[in-house]
């Protein structure tokens, strides 16, 4: 019994007799053992009865949906004791195969609640519907529709087993299928929507495609300009913004949010998370209080991660400094270097990523750092290519908990249209070249500092 169906189900035997009467709740599938053979099963919910004939097989289940059953006009029968008038109504719906509806009460329907097959609005209003209806402006339908709605204006349905089509779709309730509009909006999803708006007061599990997709919680994908899940998710969002409760999964953006616990990953210009456990990739990367993984990018910051601020002198430059951000393994780095020698004299910012291992009160470091050189001879900026690209193997001791002294080698490969040596020794330099116009050397050098390690709250709190 598959996981849409709800309310009370007996299923009774080629001989009609009554082998099992189950109350059933919504989302949850049942799984029956029977003797293979022809059985009827039975659907009875608040005004409704559905019916279909099944066999079962002994070789593989039998799968019961809601499109397994058709509805029948229910009977209206008296209780023994005093008879009470009913005043809810349900016993007035009409079964007809075929309605056209104009406006309401001006329909073969009548004032009574149409339960049709097929119907053709203006604007139609209706109980429920096994097939399908097209209208002109409206198609309203306030109990289950099994089938397709069809309009260039408003589709509106109590529940929906299948798909609607038009301008604003609406379902009170619970969707197993599709919804395809400008603006769509249902309680609870097993499908898709699609549409210029789409909002899910409840749990959606499927797809949303929009420019702008809303639910509370999602076991799918979410693909829009801005998407937005209030509660549990696991999936995938990918859009310009995207924000999330708690997500397993990934997004995929310009900006990417999450409000509670992220495990997966965050992929975009700037991720924030409140936790993470997995991989934030981006320029800027934040994760507040504990990361459990690690950060890709130029600008990171964990509240049990990594921040120190570093001065040094070097081959290419007397003073260097420089702030490194991030988590336990991986950092970035940003600074500034400034060189004073002879006619080479520059200031460069310079950007780049790194990996860090530690073994408290040492600790190793590899990195790759680009220089924008920025040289004082030509004037205060060149237009010319001058980029110095620096790969540096560190190795660090502390003294205490907050100071470090660090030294290590460094490839230098400078390629640059406005010069074509900056080896601090020519037994140092090891490759050039030149193409005419552009020029290229590598060679070694070395680098040498203090570095300070903050201890603020969870900050650069290494365990015993």
């Amino acid at each position: 019994l598959a996981p849409e169906l709800e309310g009370r189900i007996f299923i009774r035997d080629n001989k009609k007799r009554l082998v099992a009467e189950i109350n059933k709740p919504q989302r949850r599938p049942v799984r029956l053992g029977l003797a293979p053979g022809h059985y009827e099963i039975s659907l009875e919910t608040e005004g409704e009865i559905r019916k279909g004939k099944v066999y079962v097989s002994a070789k593989e289940p039998t799968r019961i949906t809601a499109t397994s059953l058709e509805g029948v006009k229910a009977v209206k029968t008296a209780s023994k004791g005093d008879v009470k008038k009913d005043t809810t109504g349900q016993h007035e719906t009409a079964a007809r195969t075929f309605a056209i509806g104009f406006t309401p009460g001006l329909s073969t329907n009548g004032n009574r609640k149409g339960y049709n097959r097929v119907a053709i609005n203006f604007i139609g209003v209706g109980s429920r519907l096994d097939g399908i209806e097209a209208g002109l402006l409206a198609n309203i339908r306030t109990g289950r529709v099994y089938g397709a709605q069809v309009a260039s204006g408003y589709n509106h349905a109590g529940e929906l087993s299948g798909v609607q089509a038009g301008l604003v779709n609406n379902v009170t309730k619970n969707t197993w299928g599709a919804q395809g509009g400008l603006i769509n909006l249902a309680h609870t999803t097993y499908g898709a929507q699609g549409g210029l708006f789409n909002l899910n007061r409840d749990e959606m599990m499927g797809v949303q495609l929009g420019l702008i997709n809303s639910a509370a919680g999602m076991y799918g994908i979410q693909g829009g300009l801005v998407n937005v899940l209030a509660g549990d998710t696991i999936g995938l969002q990918m859009g310009l913004a995207n924000y999330s409760g708690n997500l397993k999964g990934a997004q995929l953006g310009l900006a990417n949010v999450n409000g509670f616990v992220q495990e997966g990953a965050q992929i975009g210009l700037i991720n924030i998370a409140r936790k993470t456990t997995g991989a934030q990739v981006g320029l800027v990367n934040i994760t507040a209080t504990d990361l459990k993984g690690a950060q890709v990018g130029l600008v990171n910051f964990a509240g049990n991660g990594r921040l120190s601020a570093g001065m040094w002198v070097s081959d290419t430059a007397l003073v260097n400094i420089g702030l490194k951000m991030g988590g336990k393994y991986t950092y970035g780095i940003t600074g500034f270097s400034a060189r004073v020698r002879g006619n080479t004299n520059w200031t460069t910012p310079f950007a780049g990523l790194g990996g860090h291992i530690d073994f408290h009160p040492f600790w190793l470091e590899l990195d790759g750092v680009c220089h924008w050189l920025l040289d004082n001879k030509f004037g205060t900026q060149s237009p010319s290519i001058d980029l110095l690209v620096k790969t540096r193997f560190v190795a660090g001791a502390r003294i205490g908990n907050q100071f470090s002294f660090f030294a290590g080698p460094v490839v230098n490969y400078l390629v640059s249209e406005v010069r074509d040596d900056i080896a601090l020794s020519k037994n140092l330099s090891f490759y050039k070249y030149s193409d005419g116009n552009i020029n290229h050397q590598v060679s070694l050098g070395f680098m040498a500092g203090l570095q300070f390690e903050p201890q603020w709250g969870k900050l650069n709190i290494r365990k015993k």
